[in-house]
């Protein structure tokens, strides 16, 4: 396996590229103040309640605790092979930094690949978490979305795609998941492998579910995740004197997150920070508000990932994963 260049200089500048994402996080939500209005921003600057932005961070704390459970019954006891808590926590921290082009499922893919297991295990071991965010999240999503369709000051354009979309999209992954057992996941090219990997992790994500022992586990401590996570969001809106109701908050914050920033190249930046402003924007909250909250939000998220994940690719870089091919 080798680099390419693009990688291989993102890997040697980390730290110049992490603080790149930070100033790129700012100057988006700048821009969005900008097409707000100064006068607005500026208006909703004196209305300030500062006491959210440590219980903002609780919730942060509570969120990544959380996904430690989740991430240590999933991937860290892939196949009985254990990575270990701390070894666990590095890899988790290593995913949720700012500079990885590929996102942090390639840093499980890696470590678990260290630890003997093929690469296919690996991918299926790492998939499997995402199917698992999405299995926890989506049905909570498409309640929100139903129960919005048709309010007043709720565009049918924002409700409409979830409440059509996640019925199809589980069908389909459904009926892959059966056609994959009936004919196997062979498959000569990198698309038809991706695709069989993806279909093999839903389907290992409903066994883990059935575990009596690690089913519990993975799924309290991804509900308490998400749960935590967009009450860090409540957190914002209140810091900035505005609120919505639970259905809103929880559409609003999927609109940009339906599945976990560790998922994300470069933890999602410009693009998590248009569509969660857009989302709020689309369920009542106004631009000017919504651009501080996704700003207070995202920074004080990245206050407590980036660093240690800095550190923890500093400590065992051999694991982390950037965007790679294989040589020819």
């Amino acid at each position: 396996m080798y680099l390419s260049p693009q990688a291989a200089f993102v890997r040697r500048h980390r730290h110049v590229v992490t603080l790149t994402v930070l100033a790129v996080t700012c100057l988006t939500c700048i821009a969005l103040s900008a097409i707000a209005g100064w006068p607005a921003t500026l208006a909703r600057l004196r209305h300030l309640s500062g006491w959210f932005i440590p219980l903002m961070l609780v919730f942060h704390v509570a969120s990544y605790l959380g996904y430690m459970v989740a991430h240590h019954h999933v991937v860290d006891r892939s196949r009985n092979i254990a990575l270990g808590w701390a070894r666990g926590a590095q890899v988790l921290l290593i995913g949720f930094g700012g500079f990885l082009i590929g996102g942090g499922f390639g840093v499980d893919r890696r470590a678990l690949v260290q630890t003997g297991l093929s690469h296919t295990d690996a991918s299926v071991a790492a998939m499997s978490l995402g199917a698992l965010e999405l299995l926890l999240l989506a049905p909570a999503v498409w309640i929100c979305a139903l129960l919005l369709l048709g309010t007043p000051g709720v565009p049918a354009s924002f409700t409409l795609p979830w409440v059509i979309g996640l019925p199809i999209g589980a069908v389909l992954i459904a009926g892959a998941a059966v056609r994959g057992q009936r004919h196997g996941s062979a498959g000569a090219n990198r698309l038809v492998r991706a695709a069989s990997e993806l279909v093999l992790g839903c389907r290992a994500a409903g066994a883990l579910l059935r575990d009596p022992r690690r089913g519990p586990m993975v799924a309290a401590g991804l509900a308490l995740y998400w749960a935590a996570d967009i009450a860090a969001l409540w957190a914002a809106l209140r810091f900035v004197s505005t609120s919505l109701a639970l259905p809103r908050l929880i559409l609003a914050y999927s609109g940009a997150y339906i599945l976990t920033r560790r998922t994300l190249p470069f933890a999602g930046v410009i693009v998590v920070e248009t569509l969660m402003a857009v989302s709020l924007v689309s369920l009542g909250v106004t631009l000017a508000a919504a651009a501080i909250a996704v700003l207070v939000y995202r920074l004080s998220d990245f206050t407590l990932t980036l660093g240690g994940a800095l550190l923890a690719s500093s400590a065992v870089d051999r694991i982390v994963t950037f965007q790679a091919r294989s040589a020819p």
